[in-house]
C-alpha cells in the first residue's frame, strides 16, 4: 500500500513483495528521510496534523488532539453581542467559516462525534445567525474534554477480502451539506 498526500508518504505491505517494489519507488523517485512508524515508539510522526503510532503488535492508533489544542480555539465574542444582534457581519462570519473549516477537518478525519456538527453550522452560515458563535463553541469544547484515538488493529493480508472508499458529498444542487467518507473493511 503507498499513500501520498501533498510532501508525506506512508507506506506498507509484505516484506517481499512490497519490500522489493518499495525499494524500485524510492530509486526511481528521490524522497527526504524515511522512518520505520514501529521504531518511533510513543513519538510516532506527524503527518498532515495526525499524529501516527504503530504498536508492537502492529496496529496503528491515531489522533489529531494536537491540532485540536494548538489550532481549534473558542470564538471571543464581546459581552452583548450574541443577545443584542440579529445579524452577524463579515468579521464573525470569516471567524466561524474559518472555525468550522478546523472542525470539519477534525470531523473526516476521525472525529466522528463532530462531524454532525459541523455539518450543522455549514448550513446555518448563509443565516447570519449569532447562535453560529453559540454553536462553534459547543463543538471547540466538545473536542477539547474529549479526547479520541483511533486504533486499526493488524489484519493479515490474506484474510482481506474487500475495501471500498466512498465519498458521500452527492448533493450537487447546493441544498444540503453533506461531507464525509465511508471506509468498508471486510476480513
Amino acid at each position: 500500500i503507498l499513500l501520498i498526500e501533498v510532501d508525506d508518504i506512508l507506506e506498507g505491505g509484505d516484506p517481499d513483495t512490497h519490500g522489493k517494489t518499495i525499494e524500485k519507488f524510492y530509486a526511481k523517485y528521490k524522497c527526504g528521510k524515511r522512518k520505520r512508524l514501529i521504531d518511533l515508539g510513543e513519538e510516532g510522526t506527524l503527518i498532515s496534523g495526525i499524529r501516527f503510532r504503530q504498536l508492537k503488535d502492529y496496529s496503528f492508533v491515531w489522533d489529531m488532539q494536537e491540532y485540536a489544542d494548538d489550532k481549534l480555539k473558542a470564538l471571543e465574542p464581546p459581552r452583548g453581542l450574541i443577545t443584542a444582534t440579529k445579524e452577524l457581519d463579515e468579521k464573525w462570519i470569516r471567524q466561524i467559516l474559518a472555525c468550522n473549516g478546523k472542525i470539519g477537518w477534525l470531523g473526516s478525519n476521525g472525529r466522528p462525534d463532530i462531524a454532525a456538527g459541523h455539518s450543522i453550522i455549514a448550513g446555518k452560515v448563509k443565516d447570519k445567525s449569532p447562535e453560529l458563535i453559540t454553536l462553534c463553541n459547543l463543538i471547540v469544547k466538545q473536542v477539547k474534554s474529549v479526547k479520541v484515538q483511533l486504533k486499526i488493529w493488524q489484519i493479515k493480508p490474506s484474510e482481506i477480502r474487500y475495501v471500498e472508499f466512498g465519498d458521500s458529498s452527492f448533493d450537487h444542487a447546493g441544498e444540503r451539506h453533506q461531507q464525509g467518507y465511508i471506509l468498508s473493511l471486510i476480513h
